[in-house]
């Protein structure tokens, strides 16, 4: 649905895309309420043996190697890509040696298995910018211009940076799971509508401009009905004792849902927070639908990666 609605979004809103969008609107309606499927030992269906059996060893071996000074089979992570088999009936491993890449990747929706192994979050780095001197344009799009969108389903990332200042990590849909990774932004710069979970994770606001306030997520805008829950988080004082802001006046407000629970530190205090209707503090049995095993099934796809999480509270 959020695919669809991206679409939407992308078409300028005139009679002649009328017809266009009503038939995307029909398939939201269709689509509701589709879900994956996993075999009896809680794998997806869609993993073979082998895969299985590459993704829990404790080392792997890569596809091609990128090397930012020619010396691997590609130089750019970009060629890496597109050299990948699509689809890939297995995993196929890029591994990018230590260097500073300075391009867009993208990944086509036939690109599949795809999978990254850097040196460490801090020496291989990917990073570029765009600008309206290079041709690109915000001008009549509704594009946002992100250091990483996710629209990918079944996605994690392991001991990842992800730096930017506005609009940083756009979790567009689907299901995701970040662990141990570091965020940092500005405005807005934890946003999307995917069912994402953010474990063991540090989340760095970046000092705005003077007219600007540093909002952590974006949610409820749009869509009236947002689900976002902060708990077992350290909040330090750099929080404003309110918690949440609005969006736009009265709206949404009765039918989201803000959450916190067990958050520790200086701004975990919650006795000046927001009073909305779609705000609370929640209990443990509350807080445990929104743990890595129940909110997106997790323990049934995780395990695969190796990489480290907590199922539930």
């Amino acid at each position: 649905m959020t695919n669809q609605e991206s679409c939407l979004d992308g078409f300028l809103r005139d009679s002649d895309d009328k017809k266009i969008r009503e038939t995307l609107l029909v398939g939201r309606e269709l689509g509701a309420g589709e879900e994956g499927d996993s075999d009896t030992k809680g794998w997806p269906e869609w993993q073979s043996a082998g895969d299985r059996r590459l993704l829990q060893g404790k080392t792997v071996t890569p596809d091609i190697t990128v090397v930012a000074d020619g010396s691997g089979d590609y130089s750019t992570v970009s060629a890496a890509v597109a050299a990948a088999p699509e689809p890939s009936k297995r995993r196929f491993i890029i591994r990018i040696e230590a260097g500073v890449y300075r391009e867009n990747v993208e990944f086509p929706s036939r690109k599949t298995n795809l999978m990254f192994v850097g040196d460490s979050r801090l020496t291989t780095i990917i990073t570029a910018s765009r600008n309206v001197v290079d041709g690109s344009t915000a001008f009549d799009s509704a594009i946002v211009a992100v250091a990483l969108r996710i629209n990918a389903d079944l996605c994690a990332f392991y001991r990842c940076s992800m730096i930017a200042y506005q609009d940083t990590l756009y979790v567009h849909s689907l299901c995701q799971f970040i662990v141990s990774c570091y965020i940092a932004g500005t405005i807005d710069f934890i946003f999307g509508n995917a069912a994402a979970v953010l474990q063991a994770c540090d989340i760095h606001p970046r000092r705005p401009n003077p007219s600007q306030r540093n909002m952590i997520t974006a949610q409820g805008r749009d869509d009236p009905n947002q689900n976002t829950v902060v708990m077992q988080t350290t909040i330090n004082d750099i929080v404003n004792p309110a918690g949440w802001y609005p969006w736009d006046g009265n709206f949404a407000l009765d039918t989201l849902y803000y959450a916190e629970y067990a958050n520790t530190g200086a701004g975990a205090d919650t006795s000046n927070r927001v009073n909305w209707k779609g705000y609370r503090v929640i209990t443990a049995s509350e807080a445990q639908q929104f743990t890595f095993s129940q909110f997106i099934a997790g323990d049934s796809w995780l395990p695969s990666t190796g990489f480290p999480y907590t199922l539930g509270l």
